[in-house]
């Protein structure tokens, strides 16, 4: 992490952009054109039957009042067969219920699996299209924010183009044809209806537009939080060496906030828009009620007719108005971010490594010239880093370049692999303007290696053929061998199967170094760039690998960027630059001559020099990589005599399949400041929850009301009354079940963001205290951790407030529809609770399934991809290995690709097995029903009481079992997170345990210390090892590359424990000293220093918080450095973001 960079225009005062919705289809094929229209045809048909089952319906209630009333009447004559109509009924809902259950699953299911295909093309074009892109496009985006654009943004496409396209079209249409049927059989009773309809809409659209607004700076907030946790992760070390815990998680937190201020007003903005939809829409049912109860006075209007009219419009505006809040919003977030998406795809790269353009010389000689050379990074265009830059270099002579930090060095060699484009001059390869190049041609001729080498998660053999595409094991080791690395791969077990870790982590400086040189030799460069390749080697293997890069570069033209003199006064030409610009050149002898900045450079470095030879000599390998058999198996049995929980927490790493469950209650707990917040909404699901049964009540009356003679004046005028009565009670429930939606919204969001900002923060806390044993496991890389910090504990909130509302909401419908509904018939609502095993079994193979189908591990796989890739896109790019990284990209989607089009069809299962169990108990219901008429058992009223109590009842725990999946899936991620959390390191930062000396006189020694790496056991990296310092005195490690030199450093900084021996400062073991006490008392400078994303000042400063250190500090501690001159010239001085 160097030089972050970030966007400099304001994305906030632009308008969102969106794509046509032809355009967000773009990626479908001719089979996904055959699954869409298989798809759009079933969701036709689905929205059909929706409202046309209302039409069997009345023809139904047709029957059962005319049945009713002829016989109050003794019309024996005219008494229809009600046994044979409920039968026949009964046949069609049987039908109605396999059709729902095939169009549902035809519709939706389709719809998501075609979503799935066409996001997996999109992410793969996304990421091939980004891997090519110019360098200069990267600075404009952190790791973070490309890792959420392949992350969250496809998932918001996908959600947009599947399950919920399906729904906006099944929606339209029940819409039109609820709104048709309900014209042909009754009009004004259909107007009247759509009179409430616009406001519905309205009530819907702007609750869209408020959860919109909210959710982009929501998600804003936890971007810039996120980029937080990255850059800690990644450097943990740096963080935990300075104390910087509490300082990350303090910044982390402050983001938190924002973000769920936002997320609690969008919940308030949903809250008060589904309150308000219920209450419109209840509102409009009080008002139909009366409507219909006077039509059946005074028109011919049958009572079938005019209530299938109402339950046809009503069902369709209701859906319709459910889907503008949901379904229409993911479907505009979707457009919104295929904008981003496919701008990213279709962006061309002025420098584009993957076209054929350009030249492709068929001889290089190597000769190289920078004419008249102009540049400032895209990010600080007011800075220029070269001006009038003019070099030549000659085919095959080695150019040294010396300078200051900050004059241009690397810079030069980022223009040469034409990572940049220069705004002025020209760079000349063999006499021809290297843009008249072809890019990939031209980089395939260069070989690099960086200051700080890149070396990603694989073997050494992997990172060494890295360099170049098709080489063989031979080739490998002669490589290694010539960088002076192939001596120490082989003592590793493994040998060339070694892994490096994340970021190389496994391997030493030096090692990485060395690994690095050989993967550039084997690439058989023309040209190579060495910028500081051999800072982190000894002397010895520095001037074994110098003298073999030496022959490997006969006949080739070597730049070297170095500070030391060692590495410089053999080349053929040396450039001193100043400036932007060269100010000196010639060879070490004639700028000795010259006495200027050449001269002041060598001897400066000079008066640091005490001109002794290291004689490597004296240095015994042997004790150094001591590999025993059974090593591993000491390590055990020495370890077994510790306490059993730190013998785990020290040798086994977390492993997701051995994580036991964890109870809703104790995910609970974490919520119980906001009690009473939990108590309201509780209530407010309690209120809501009782609108089912209420609602049975109510349509039982209604129908009761039916069974008058409007031609009789006293029943006439008792049906006036009872359409008044009726039409309060609705207006009622709209008023009870939309206040019961506010309170369940607001409450239960404002605990769950409580939930979620503290459970966010325990879990970064979690992650910074753990031990760097613990990210040396690959399973705990950047971006496998960032990865749960954002998914899994959202996931979560899902788990508490909203689960504990269901669960009251479902206990009063449950509880209050049986008393209902066994008041009103038991026998009915008996033969309707048949049912409940079929509900029950299908919750059980719902969950098992989608648990079967978790993409947890592959999604963690494709993050890290994703993360390795772009966080190393240098060097990827140098050695033209974009093909390469794509291929490793394609193979993690298509395994996270797989997972999920398994359970694409679930969507679409779930929902028409829910209407196919409504459907299919209203066939038995109303065949019952019409026996116990029949039989005098029962009255219409209590008939229907029950049976729409029970239906809607059902509906209810319908609705929960469409959420059981998300349950489970918070379940899961809380087992992950919860076992995090409890899980105690050896090596804990946050403890308070431990003797704090008042003074630190700084006395050291390591007293027969054996050690070996957590993650490679068989491999003893010191051994016997002794050393005494005393306080004041100055001690230097000398030493082969990767003898363990930073592994003491890391011991004494108690980044890891010894595994023998003992690590002492002032007397006392380090083991019992208080961990933050002792590193306050280190202060350390990495092979590669780590800066954050803050200003200068801030980063020299780190991790003071509170302002205790002044500016006149920083410039002291800057100007002793030895930086306060370069900063000072920089356009804001000390404030500028690195």
């Amino acid at each position: 992490m160097h030089h972050i960079c970030f966007l400099l225009c304001s994305e906030e005062s632009n308008q969102i952009q969106l794509v046509t919705i032809r355009e967000l289809f773009r990626f479908a094929d001719r089979t996904d054109s055959i699954l869409l229209t298989l798809a759009v045809i079933g969701s036709i048909i689905y929205g059909i039957i929706i409202p046309a089952q209302f039409i069997l319906f009345g023809k139904m209630i047709n029957d059962f009042v005319a049945y009713i009333i002829n016989e109050n009447y003794d019309l024996s004559d005219r008494l229809p067969d009600l046994e044979a109509s409920t039968t026949r009924t009964a046949g069609f809902y049987v039908m109605l219920a396999v059709g729902n259950l095939v169009f549902a699953w035809l519709g939706m299911g389709l719809f998501a699996l075609s979503a799935e295909r066409q996001v997996h093309k999109m992410r793969l074009a996304m990421f091939q299209s980004a891997i090519y892109k110019n360098i200069g496009w990267f600075e404009m985006f952190s790791v973070g924010e490309l890792n959420t654009r392949f992350t969250e943004e496809m998932k918001i496409i996908l959600d947009g183009i599947g399950s919920n396209f399906s729904s906006i079209i099944s929606s339209v249409v029940c819409f039109g044809a609820g709104y048709l049927i309900g014209l042909i059989l009754c009009w004004d009773l259909t107007l009247i209806l759509l009179a409430t309809f616009p406001l519905m809409m309205l009530c819907g659209i702007v609750m869209t537009k408020m959860s919109g607004i909210y959710t982009n700076k929501e998600l804003k907030a936890y971007a810039k939080a996120g980029k937080i946790a990255e850059q800690s992760i990644s450097s943990i070390k740096t963080v935990v060496a300075f104390g910087g815990e509490h300082h990350q998680v303090k910044l982390y937190d402050e983001n938190l906030i924002d973000a769920s201020k936002y997320a609690i007003k969008k919940a308030v903005s949903l809250g008060l828009g589904m309150g308000g939809f219920q209450l419109i829409l209840y509102a409009d049912y009080a008002l139909s009620v009366w409507y219909i109860i006077k039509l059946a006075r005074e028109t011919e209007t049958t009572p079938g007719d005019a209530l299938a009219v109402f339950f046809a419009v009503t069902m369709g505006s209701m859906i319709l108005g459910q889907t503008a809040a949901t379904c229409f919003e993911a479907l505009a977030s979707a457009r919104g971010a295929a904008f981003v998406v496919f701008q990213t795809i279709d962006q061309k790269s002025e420098i584009d490594a993957s076209s054929s353009a350009g030249k492709k010389l068929e001889n290089i000689s190597g000769a190289l010239e920078f004419c008249h050379v102009n540049f400032a990074y895209p990010r600080r265009p007011a800075f220029e880093v070269l001006k009038e830059f003019n070099l030549k270099i000659p085919s095959g002579k080695c150019v040294a370049l010396v300078g200051e930090s900050g004059c241009g060095k690397t810079t030069i060699g980022k223009l040469l692999q034409r990572f940049y484009d220069t705004d002025r001059g020209s760079v000349l390869l063999d006499h021809q303007n290297i843009k008249d190049l072809n890019v990939s041609h031209l980089r395939r001729h260069i070989g690099v290696v960086n200051q700080e080498p890149v070396l990603f998660s694989t073997t050494i053999a992997e990172n060494i053929a890295f360099g170049r595409e098709g080489v063989t094991q031979h080739e490998i080791e002669k490589a290694a061998k010539i960088a002076n690395a192939h001596d120490f791969i082989i003592r590793f077990p493994k040998g060339y199967e070694t892994l490096c870790g994340e970021r190389g982590t496994q391997m030493s400086g030096g090692q990485k170094q060395r690994i690095a040189i050989a993967r550039a030799l084997v690439r058989n460069p023309k040209i190579l760039l060495l910028d500081e390749a051999t800072s982190a080697l000894d002397s010895e293997s520095e001037a074994a690998v110098q003298e073999a890069i030496r022959k490997a570069g006969q006949g080739r033209t070597m730049i070297i960027i170095a500070h030391r003199l060692s590495t410089i006064r053999n080349a053929d030409i040396i450039a001193v630059i100043s400036e932007g610009h060269v100010v000196e050149i010639g060879t070490h002898e004639e700028l000795l001559v010259l006495d200027g900045l050449y001269s002041s450079f060598v001897k400066l470095q000079a008066n640091y020099d005490d001109d002794v030879e290291e004689d490597g000599s004296s240095f015994d390998d042997e004790q150094f990589f001591h590999i025993t058999d059974n090593g591993a198996r000491k390590l055990t049995s020495l370890v077994s005599t510790i306490d059993g929980s730190q013998a785990k927490t020290l040798l086994v790493f977390d492993h997701v399949d051995n994580i036991k469950p964890i109870s809703f209650t104790k995910i609970l707990k974490w919520n119980a400041q906001e009690w009473n917040v939990l108590v309201l909404g509780c209530i407010g699901a309690a209120l809501y929850g009782s609108y089912p049964f209420l609602y049975g009540i109510a349509f039982g009356g209604v129908l009761h009301t039916m069974r008058y003679n409007s031609r009789i004046e006293e029943e006439s005028e008792s049906m006036d009354h009872d359409s008044k009565h009726w039409a309060v009670f609705f207006f009622l429930i709209g008023v009870e079940s939309g206040l019961g939606i506010f309170l369940q919204n607001w409450c239960f969001s404002s605990a769950g963001e409580a939930l979620t900002k503290r459970l966010r923060k325990a879990a970064f806390s979690a992650f910074l205290r753990q031990d760097m044993a613990y990210f040396d496991s690959p399973e705990n890389g950047t971006g496998v951790v960032c990865s749960r910090l954002a998914t899994e504990v959202s996931s979560i909130q899902g788990a508490t407030g909203p689960q504990l509302g269901l669960f009251v909401s479902s206990m009063v419908t449950i509880i209050g529809g049986l008393i209902v509904a066994f008041a009103a018939s038991w026998k009915l609502t008996l033969t309707m609770m048949a049912f409940i095993p079929i509900v029950i079994i299908a919750i059980t193979l719902i969950n098992y399934f989608l648990g079967a189908n978790d993409c947890g591990k592959a999604a963690d796989c494709y993050a890290k991809v994703i993360e390795e890739s772009f966080a190393n896109i240098e060097t990827i790019a140098s050695f033209n290995r974009e093909s390469e990284r794509f291929v490793k990209y394609h193979e993690a989607a298509a395994a996270m690709h797989r997972k999920a089009r398994k359970s694409s069809h679930y969507v679409g299962v779930i929902t028409g097995t829910i209407m196919a169990i409504i459907n299919l108990s209203f066939a038995v219901s109303f065949r019952v029903g019409g026996y116990l008429v029949t039989e005098h058992e029962v009255t219409l009223k209590d008939m229907m009481k029950s049976i729409f109590t029970i239906v809607l009842s059902a509906i209810v725990i319908g609705q929960v079992i469409s959420i059981t999946p998300e349950y489970s899936k918070a379940k899961r991620a809380a087992s992950r997170l919860f076992n995090l959390l409890e899980r105690v390191p050896f090596i804990d930062s946050c403890s308070n345990d431990g003797k704090k000396p008042n003074h630190c006189h700084g006395n050291l020694s390591l007293s027969n210390v054996i050690f070996r790496y957590p993650t490679r056991r068989d491999y003893k990296v010191l051994r016997n090892f002794d050393l005494s310092v005393q306080s004041g005195q100055t001690v230097a490690l000398v030493g082969t590359s990767g003898c363990g030199k930073t592994t003491l450093m890391s011991l004494i900084a108690r980044f890891y424990d010894v595994t023998v021996g003992r690590v002492i400062v002032d007397g006392n073991d380090i083991k019992d000293l208080n961990l933050k006490w002792l590193r306050s008392q280190i202060a350390i400078v990495s092979q590669e220093p780590v800066l954050f994303d803050m200003t200068i000042r801030d980063n020299i400063a780190y991790p003071d918080s509170t302002g205790n250190i002044t500016d006149k500090e920083v410039i002291k501690a800057a100007r002793l450095a030895n930086i306060h001159e370069y900063i000072i010239t920089l356009p804001k001085e000390r404030i500028k973001t690195v």
